[in-house]
C-alpha cells in the first residue's frame, strides 16, 4: 500500500503543485470535480471489472491514494494545459485518458492490476475517456458560466 500512496498520491501531487503553483484557482475548482468521478469510475470498476494490489475487504481502498491523487491531478493539468497553453481540447482529452491507460498497462504487467468480466485495456481507455470528456466539458461551462457573472 506504500508504493500505491507514493506513486498514486504524493508524487502526482507534488508534481502537479509544483506545475500548477500559479493556478491555484484552478486546483481549487477541479480537483474535486476530479475526486468524485474517480471514486465513482473506481467503485464501480472494483466491484465488476479490475482489482488492484493489494487487496483489502474493501476493494477500492488500495485506490484511494489515485482517487484523491493521480486522477485528478491528471484532469487538473489537462484543463491547464488547455487553457493556459492553448493546447487543441480534444488532443489533449485523448492524450491524457492514453497517458493513464499506459500507467494502468505497466501496473497490469508488473501484477498489480488484473482484469475480470471480460475487461481489458481497451475498455481501461474508455473509463479514463469518459471523465476526461467530463473534466473538458464540465470546465467549459464552468468558464462560460464565470465570463458571463464577471465580465472582464
Amino acid at each position: 500500500m506504500l508504493l500505491n500512496v507514493i506513486l498514486g498520491f504524493v508524487i502526482p501531487i507534488v508534481v502537479g503543485c509544483w506545475i500548477l503553483r500559479k493556478s491555484l484557482n484552478l486546483l481549487l475548482i477541479f480537483f474535486p470535480f476530479g475526486v468524485a468521478t474517480s471514486t465513482v469510475f473506481n467503485n464501480i470498476g472494483f466491484n465488476y471489472f479490475w482489482h488492484l494490489a493489494p487487496e483489502f475487504t474493501n476493494r477500492s481502498f488500495a485506490a484511494l491514494p489515485f482517487d484523491v491523487g493521480l486522477f485528478p491531478m491528471a484532469g487538473c493539468l489537462m484543463i491547464y494545459f488547455i487553457n493556459r497553453h492553448r493546447a487543441h481540447p480534444w488532443i489533449a482529452v485523448f492524450v491524457s485518458a492514453l497517458m493513464l491507460t499506459i500507467v494502468e498497462w505497466i501496473a497490469k504487467e508488473y501484477g498489480k492490476v488484473w482484469y475480470f468480466n471480460g475487461w481489458n485495456i481497451f475498455w481501461s481507455y474508455v473509463s479514463y475517456l469518459i471523465p476526461m470528456v467530463m473534466a473538458y466539458l464540465y470546465s467549459s461551462i464552468f468558464f462560460k458560466v464565470f465570463k458571463t457573472r464577471n465580465p472582464s
